[in-house]
């Protein structure tokens, strides 16, 4: 089975700016078959998986640094000849 990691903001997060506000501290998300990455999961189909990991009120530096962290922490533990499956 083939994986798809979605990591990103708001946007990757499924935020619906409609329910903003109504509920202190409280965000509401579209619904999973709204979601572009829901989408994406269906138009995949069964044999692939695609793993949502979206931070609300995230800007894309922040995410953009720390995939590049990850990044260059997966290469190391590689070097090191550790496992990163």
């Amino acid at each position: 089975m083939k994986r798809t990691l979605a990591y990103g903001d708001s946007n990757t997060w499924g935020f619906d700016p409609e329910t903003w506000g109504y509920v202190p501290m409280t965000l509401e998300r579209y619904p999973e078959d709204i979601r572009w990455t829901g989408l994406l999961q269906k138009a995949l189909g069964k044999d692939a998986l695609v793993l949502e990991e979206g931070l609300t009120r995230q800007s894309l530096c922040l995410v953009l640094t720390t995939v590049k962290a990850l990044l260059t922490l997966r290469q190391r533990k590689s070097r090191q000849g550790w496992s990163c499956a």
